[in-house]
């Protein structure tokens, strides 16, 4: 659950510190950012401690630009495709990137206008999005950009009313959605935006109960759900809360087993299903949680070993309905729409699995039904 950012995957900024004595960084210097990962439905980012950033996995709309243009390649290998990046976070088929210098970019996918360019023209190159952006969430189609000043603002597929501006037009430009908003999330076709005062508004798809409002009703203008959240995040036609007391409420769709909660049943209103969590993450039929003490946890179809626990399931009707423990020692993970990426606390990057498309950054297509490190670029 990337909140603040993309799939709700939390970004940290590292401050060394010298045990003798304090040298001030040159001012040219970006400031280090914490290893962090985004996924989208079949590739991968991983944006490193110098700043760089990299991707692996599918390119068909270039989400992956490596400064060549090239399309229709899918990368087995992380591909190196910015410097100077603090944030990054992944669509289902384009990719946000927020800079050092506050602005912000994108590449890949533009069908409903998610890259915020006035066309519905794909990039094959990153391109300049905006300015004065603190915090990015990209899902599905959608690209939602909070500001300086803290106001929220969207582009991209509105046919559910997600960009919350009152119609169910799609925006090829970024429109205001909001303002005093502390955090965002965008999910397949919804949103989730956290107020300063820590109250809780939603808007978009409610098929399966995904705005947590008690019905299947969509919205076109943001509805307060309730207060004392502290983090959001917007999987695939689900929702997560995390309140002030770290407890992890879900809501939405759980046709398999999704929410964690021990039964396939959707939810339109927010349970309860964790305590002392950290962050989660979805991008479709499974669900990945971390907890504070830095465990990983995971519940959902297994298809492909993506739950990385060694179980595959290959009847479709058979799925983890409760949470399972899967490792240790995590503090970052991102959920792919078949694949899974962490990051340990020594900073090695672990995966598993689908990598038809090579999103694993493995070298190869072969799937992962254990979390298996891959090595650094």
């Amino acid at each position: 659950m990337k909140f603040n950012c993309i799939h709700f995957c939390f970004l940290f900024i590292a401050i060394g510190l010298n045990a003798c004595k304090k040298t001030p960084a040159p001012d040219n210097l970006p400031p280090e950012t914490e290893i962090t990962i985004s996924a989208g439905i079949a590739h991968s980012l991983l944006l490193k401690s110098d700043n760089t950033l990299w991707g692996s996995g599918d390119n068909s709309y270039s989400q992956i630009d490596n400064g060549g243009g090239e399309i229709y390649f899918s990368k087995t290998n992380f591909t190196k495709m910015a410097d100077g990046v603090k944030a990054v976070s992944a669509g289902s088929r384009h990719t946000l990137i927020l800079k050092t210098d506050n602005t912000l970019w994108g590449c890949g996918d533009n069908n409903a206008g998610q890259l915020a360019n006035a066309t519905l023209a794909s990039r094959n190159k990153i391109i300049k999005i905006a300015e004065n952006v603190q915090a990015i969430s990209a899902h599905g189609s959608n690209s939602l950009v909070l500001k300086k000043d803290n106001s929220l603002w969207g582009c991209g597929a509105n046919k559910s009313g997600q960009l919350a501006d009152g119609s169910t037009t799609d925006r090829t430009y970024l429109i205001k959605i909001a303002d005093d908003v502390l955090a965002m999330s965008a999910g397949l076709n919804h949103i989730l935006v956290l107020k300063k005062d820590n109250s809780l508004w939603v808007s978009g798809d409610n098929h399966y109960g995904t705005l947590g409002d008690g019905t299947n009703i969509n919205k076109n203008s943001l509805v307060k759900i309730g207060d004392g959240v502290k983090a959001v995040g917007g999987g695939s036609s689900l929702s997560f809360i995390i309140k002030m007391d770290n407890s992890l409420w879900v809501c939405g769709a759980n046709y398999a087993g999704q929410l964690g909660d021990g039964t396939t049943n959707n939810r339109s209103l927010f349970v309860k299903i964790a305590d002392n969590v950290k962050t989660a993450s979805n991008k479709g039929q499974h669900t990945l949680i971390l907890k504070t003490d830095n465990t990983l946890w995971a519940c959902g179809a297994n298809g492909n070993g993506r739950l990385g626990d060694g179980a595959v399931y290959t009847d479709w009707n058979t799925y983890q309905t409760n949470l399972i423990k899967v490792t240790d020692n995590v503090k970052n993970i991102a959920a792919g729409g078949a694949h899974s990426l962490l990051i340990k606390t020594d900073n090695t990057i672990w995966v598993c699995g689908s990598n038809e498309n090579g999103q694993l950054a493995n070298g190869s297509f072969f799937e992962k039904k254990i979390f298996t490190e891959i090595a650094l670029p």
